[in-house]
């Protein structure tokens, strides 16, 4: 296979991974990833889509569900993101956030991703404001997040 070729399938990986905090608003959530588009020319591009379960007081509690772009990566990454959050089971105790009656809650996320061109371990950092709607506000949420491309 030719470097040309190589490169135009790198990145085109399932990704699964274990989030700290960010997207699915509780201590952890577990997400499956898969590509959608990819371009690589003067700025490299990807658009993946994500969705995830989350638990709230170890049980479960929200599905974040996104859209990402992926730019100017080789093997690091700028992430964007829209999404929404659909909660099922409320937060009722600390230090979780206390959502309202509101069931689904847009989300954004701008963050940084290293994911190698050759699959193999996925490292993300980034920052994840979610919209309550029935409270009206926003909540920020910082992710970490760790697992694999495969």
């Amino acid at each position: 296979m030719s470097s040309k070729e190589a490169a135009s399938d790198s990145n085109r990986y399932y990704v699964a991974y274990l989030e700290i905090s960010g997207s699915g608003v509780s201590a952890a959530s577990l997400h499956f990833e898969v590509p959608l588009w990819q371009q690589r020319s003067n700025v490299s591009m990807q658009l993946r889509a994500s969705a995830g379960i989350s638990s709230v007081d170890l049980a479960p509690g929200s599905i974040p569900l996104l859209v990402k772009l992926l730019l100017f990566g080789d093997d690091d990454w700028l992430e964007l993101g829209l999404g929404i959050n659909i909660v099922y089971r409320y937060a009722a105790t600390e230090p979780y956030y206390e959502f309202s009656q509101s069931k689904v809650n847009p989300n954004a996320i701008i963050g940084y991703r290293y994911q190698s061109q050759r699959g193999g371990f996925v490292f993300r950092v980034g920052y994840t404001p979610i919209y309550d709607v029935g409270n009206r506000t926003i909540v920020s949420a910082v992710g970490l997040s760790v697992g694999i491309a495969f």
